[in-house]
Formats: structure tokens, sequence, C-alpha cells
């Protein structure tokens, strides 16, 4: 009886061991646990079509204050979660331009890249933390028609919208734009906070 209780703790032992080593071996390392459900193309079919973009830029030329750029958007699932599309700026103060957009979903977030067709080095980039509303906002970092670069919020809709509703839409969007403190100076025993 001893002797099967033994070859029963030997045997588990081995077993044990065995088990630790394939798995160590053979499975990826994998630090933090995998979330219930991933993303699946299928939870994202919707996306496809026709979409309008909002956002705003800066324009000198036409105006001291933010203009409002209209584009109308094609996208398409490619790969899985890869997105591609086509962008087509609809602007009446500038000549239209043509961008080529690429993209991934990420647990639940659209990132995406835009490359202008007619000159490849004005880019820009993108953020919507949720594609899924019907009304999705995030926001685009580029560089404005004085190549500064700015961050503006966005809006991603699948119907066209007025200025006023756009403008509306914005109001509630919450853009945080972070920057280093100011730096304090003394100057003939006068403290000043200046811009780094």
């Amino acid at each position: 009886m001893i002797e099967s209780i033994l070859a029963s703790i030997i045997s588990a032992a081995v077993i044990g061991i065995a088990g630790w080593y394939l798995r160590a071996r053979f499975s990826k390392a994998q630090y933090l646990p995998l979330p219930a459900k991933m993303d699946s193309a299928n939870d994202y079919k919707g996306i496809e079509g026709d979409w309008f973009l909002y956002h705003y830029t800066g324009d000198r030329k036409l105006s001291k204050k933010a203009v409002l750029v209209c584009s109308k958007i094609e996208l398409r699932l490619v790969s899985g979660l890869i997105v591609e599309g086509t962008e087509i700026v609809q602007a009446d103060h500038r000549q239209s331009l043509e961008y080529a957009l690429r993209g991934e979903i990420r647990a639940g977030q659209f990132y995406f890249t835009c490359i202008c067709k007619q000159d490849p080095s004005e880019v820009y980039a993108g953020m919507f933390p949720n594609l899924l509303d019907k009304e999705a906002t995030g926001a685009i970092v580029a560089k404005d028609y004085e190549r500064e670069l700015y961050a503006s919020p966005a809006m991603l809709s699948k119907s066209e919208q007025s200025p006023e509703d756009v403008a509306d839409h914005f109001r509630l969007a919450r853009i945080k734009l972070l920057s280093p403190p100011a730096k304090k100076r003394e100057r003939k025993g006068k403290i000043e906070e200046k811009p780094i």
C-alpha cells in the first residue's frame, strides 16, 4: 500500500515537471491575461462604406479663426481589423486633396494615418476611441496650411452634418493638450513665468 502511494506521488511529480517544461518551452510568454473577447472583424463590418470626417485646420489666408474641414471617406476592412480607404477633402477655399488612408482597429479604438496622393509629404494621423458610435468623436494631429503642427477634435459620421451641428458636437468634445510647466525666472527681484 505504501508502495502505491509513493508511486502515485512520484508519478504526479514527474508529470507535473514534464507539463511545466512543455508549457514553458512551447507556449508564448504572456504577461497580462487575454481579454475575455478579442475584437473580430464581424464586430466592425458596419464601418465599411462612406463616412464624413470633420475637423478644424488653420488657414490665415481665409481666417484668423479655425476653419472647419469636411472630407468624404470610404472605408473598407481588408484583412482582419486592418482598415484602408480613400479620403477626399471637400474644401471650398482650397484645392480639394485626396488621401490614402490606412489604419487598424485595436481594443475598439481606430488608429489611422492619411497620406496625400498629390503631395506625399502631407501626412496626418487620427484616433477614434469608439468607432461603433453613430457619430464617433476622436482627434487628429496634422500640419495646417502654414505647416504648423496642431491637434483638433474630429468627428466621423455616417451622415452629412451642418457646420452648426458639428460645432455643437465639438463643444462637448474635450481634447487635453499637455505641455511642460512654465519655467520660473528671476529678473531684477521679480519672478516671471516663461514657457519653455
